[in-house]
């Protein structure tokens, strides 16, 4: 996968193709930002702890200070990822209203229509030219312009579309209550695991809250705090030293054991089994 440490100041940028073996089932925290468009196959993507449904036509605007983790690939999958530095994100968004980056936050996965995707291509295309012309001194700079470019046309389609109000992009309210839903248990997940929790936050009843996760993201409230902590126990056992118990009190589980039966329901492996694994590779 992607890493932090492949960036430089004279390398602030990667773009790479991926098929299937990006389900590697490694929950990846980045700094910087990342754009993807999937051409062929399909995947879940799990962005924070919001799960998407990726196929051909997807694309996604990931913000800084996101975990992000691919599973349930098919065979045929094929995602081109444009991965760029918190600082050249910066400079190229620079001037743009709070309002764009609210919309990517509620709105990173959208799917094109009638091969509108075309566009994206395109300056992938010239992504990739300038990304393997290692000895162009203006290397970083060409590739921060493209990348305000396909901003500032992504821009444009929000101004127009969301806030022009000319074809209905609004969100509604169940939409509204479920993205303050995955903003509560992203807050206040590791100390709070009981459903009640977040509806009482929302002042909705545990009834409502379910309805709206399993029309909006097919599954229950629970599952959703489910798989945040499964992402957080790995992040914790792929990256740190910690110890069992050590994650289980940093996690508010009522014990390692407790953390350990809850780890292997969910991904078949044990916590210790896992992190062997990880380290393996």
């Amino acid at each position: 996968m992607l890493s932090e440490s492949a960036f430089s100041k004279e390398n602030p940028f990667i773009i790479r193709d991926f098929g299937s073996e990006i389900c590697a089932d490694i929950p990846f925290r980045t700094k910087g930002g990342s754009i993807f468009l999937c051409t062929r196959g399909t995947c879940k993507v799990y962005l924070d702890i919001g799960p998407h449904y990726i196929s051909a036509g997807c694309e996604s605007i990931v913000l800084p200070e996101t975990n992000i983790s691919f599973t349930e690939c098919s065979e045929d999958l094929h995602i081109t990822i444009f991965y760029f530095s918190e600082d050249m994100l910066s400079q190229a968004s620079r001037k743009f209203a709070p309002d764009f980056f609210s919309h990517i936050s509620r709105t990173p996965v959208y799917m094109h229509k009638n091969s509108t995707e075309e566009s994206t291509l395109t300056y992938f295309s010239l992504l990739k030219m300038t990304y393997l012309d290692r000895r162009n001194r203006y290397r970083t700079i060409i590739a921060t312009n493209i990348l305000r470019s396909f901003l500032l046309n992504v821009y444009d389609k929000i101004q127009k579309y969301e806030f022009g109000g000319t074809n209905g992009m609004s969100v509604s309210r169940p939409e509204e209550i479920y993205n303050e839903f995955r903003s509560l248990v992203y807050e206040h997940g590791v100390e709070h695991h009981d459903v009640a929790f977040y509806a009482d936050r929302l002042c909705i009843t545990t009834r409502y809250l379910a309805s709206i996760t399993a029309d909006i993201a097919k599954e229950s409230p629970k599952q959703t705090i489910a798989a945040f902590l499964v992402q957080e126990i790995k992040i914790l056992l792929t990256f740190s030293d910690l110890t069992l118990q050590q994650i289980s009190d940093r996690l508010h589980f009522p014990d390692q054991s407790h953390l350990g039966r809850f780890f292997k329901q969910r991904t078949g492996i044990t916590p210790i089994a896992y992190r062997k694994k990880e380290m393996a590779m």
